[in-house]
C-alpha cells in the first residue's frame, strides 16, 4: 500500500476489503489459532448451535464446566488469542492510517473484507465506506463490506455481518442500502453474481441482490474484491465492474 501510493498520483483511492492479511503477527500463531478455531467449530456444528457466535459457544463451554483439562486450556486459549487478535489488527489499522495521511492530500476510502473489523471504532473509521455514501465531484460513492462465507483464523465476533442476500433479491440488507444511497459508484468486497465471482469447481459465488441493483439502476461502476482468482474487468447493462 506505501509503495502504491508513492508510486502513483490519483485524486482518489478506493480500497475494496481485506486491509490486513493475519489478525496476528506471525504464521504461525495464526495457524495455531485456526487448528483451535476449526476444532471448536466442528464442536459447535455438532451441537446444532449454529447460531450463536464461536467465541461464546466456547465461553458458554468453559463455563459449564463440561472441558476436560486438555480441552479447557485449548477454550482459555481460542479466547485469550481472539482478544489478541483485535489489539494486533487495531494497530495495524494505525499504521495503515499513518500511511494514508503522511502528506498526501487523496481522498482515500475504504471497506471491510471478510480479513477486517468494521472500521467503525478503529484508527480508519473517517475512511470507511461500509454502509455509508460519499460526494466526490458530481458522483455519489457507496460501500457495502464483508462477505458471505467462513473466515478461518479471524475472530467470528469480529467479522462484519453480511447481508447480501436474502430470499427475495430486494429484501435484502444491500440492496435497501443502495436503494437510499442511488449511487453512481458502487465498493463491495463480496461480488456481484455472474461477474468476476468465480471460484474453482464451486462455480458462481457472488451476491445476486447486488446484481439485480446494478442490473436495474444507473450504475456506473461496481468496484468489488474478494475472489482472488477472477480478477479483471467486465461490462453488462451498463455497468463496468472492476475486481482488481
Amino acid at each position: 500500500v506505501y509503495n502504491l501510493l508513492k508510486e502513483t498520483v490519483a485524486d482518489l483511492y478506493i480500497i475494496a476489503g481485506d486491509l490486513i492479511d493475519l489478525p496476528f503477527y506471525s504464521l504461525g500463531q495464526s495457524i495455531e489459532y485456526a487448528d483451535a478455531q476449526n476444532f471448536f467449530h466442528a464442536m459447535r456444528r455438532e451441537s446444532k448451535e449454529q447460531n450463536i457466535v464461536l467465541e461464546e459457544y466456547v465461553r458458554s463451554l468453559l463455563e459449564s464446566g463440561s472441558l476436560n483439562g486438555e480441552m479447557e486450556g485449548k477454550a482459555r486459549y481460542y479466547l485469550d488469542a481472539s482478544r489478541s487478535a483485535r489489539e494486533v489488527m487495531l494497530k495495524k489499522y494505525q499504521i495503515l492510517e499513518n500511511i494514508f495521511s503522511a502528506g498526501r492530500k487523496a481522498m482515500i476510502v475504504t471497506i471491510p473484507g471478510n480479513y477486517d473489523m468494521d472500521p467503525a471504532g478503529t484508527p480508519l473509521e473517517g475512511r470507511s465506506l461500509h454502509l455509508r455514501s460519499v460526494e466526490v465531484g458530481s458522483l455519489t460513492l457507496a460501500g457495502y463490506g464483508g462477505a458471505d462465507v467462513r473466515t478461518p483464523g479471524f475472530p467470528e465476533s469480529h467479522m462484519v455481518r453480511y447481508g447480501g442476500r436474502s430470499l427475495k433479491d430486494t429484501d435484502s440488507e444491500l440492496y435497501r442500502f443502495l436503494d437510499r444511497a442511488r449511487p453512481d459508484i458502487i465498493v463491495a468486497h463480496h461480488p456481484a453474481q455472474g461477474m468476476l465471482d468465480s471460484i474453482g469447481s464451486l462455480g458462481s459465488w457472488g451476491s445476486p441482490s447486488l446484481r439485480t441493483y446494478c442490473d436495474t439502476h444507473d450504475v456506473m461502476a461496481c468496484l468489488t474484491g474478494h475472489v482472488h482468482e477472477s480478477w479483471g474487468l467486465r461490462y453488462a447493462e451498463g455497468t463496468l465492474y472492476l475486481n482488481p
